[in-house]
């Protein structure tokens, strides 16, 4: 049990460093846009959630390995997909001239984790349903994303990249869309079954209404 309290809490920091730097890209890219002139300090907040986010998920990958994880956190894991896409969403979005070096490496780094997460995701797909399905989609949409952002940039200035990046990148956005409208539809036919289940719990009830109506 407190190896459970253990991973929970593990996966909960990473949890809430994915939705730090999921505000952090979409601030930044509207006050990079607009006001140039706290461009600085958004610059300083990157770097110290970046930082903060390679520091954390050192600790979490860790308590990750060491202890297992209940079969309702499992699809969580999912979220090793996201922090780093966000890392290079809200760096394209802070910097002003952003390096295509830096931005190719976070990206690269990204589609690691990507691979990692999907070599695992038809095993998440296989258990029964959980609200942590949530996870199975928001990592997948951010790093369609960022994919997408880094080969605009790199398109921009001018490098030469294969074009099979364009296609990739396709491929994620087609499967951050279905992974989308799939979770979308077990949370329905989840909440459909719940219903069911408490119209089925009130029998009585059900025919004091029919009484009524006749």
């Amino acid at each position: 049990m407190s190896n459970y309290r253990n991973d929970k809490k593990s996966l909960f920091l990473l949890l809430h460093i994915s939705l730090l730097f999921s505000s952090l890209s979409g601030v930044c890219s509207k006050l990079a846009s607009g006001y140039t002139d706290n461009i600085f300090s958004l610059q300083f907040i990157f770097w110290f959630g970046f930082a903060a986010y390679i520091a954390l998920l050192v600790l979490v990958t860790a308590r990750y390995v060491k202890h297992p994880v209940e079969e309702g956190a499992r699809p969580l894991f999912c979220i090793y997909t996201a922090p780093m896409s966000l890392s290079l969403a809200g760096y394209l979005a802070v910097e002003p001239a952003p390096n295509a070096a830096f931005a190719c490496v976070l990206a690269v780094l990204a589609q690691v984790l990507l691979v990692v997460v999907l070599v695992r995701l038809p095993h998440f797909l296989r258990l029964k349903f959980y609200p942590s399905y949530a996870a199975m989609t928001f990592p997948f949409v951010i790093t369609a994303t960022a994919l997408d952002r880094t080969l605009t940039l790199l398109a921009n200035s001018g490098a030469t990249f294969p074009a099979e990046l364009h296609l990739l990148a396709y491929a994620e956005v087609v499967l951050a869309c279905i992974m989308v409208l799939y979770i979308f539809a077990r949370y329905i036919a989840e909440f459909v079954r719940i219903a069911r289940c408490e119209i089925a719990r009130k029998p009585v009830s059900a025919a004091s209404a029919l009484d009524c109506v006749e």
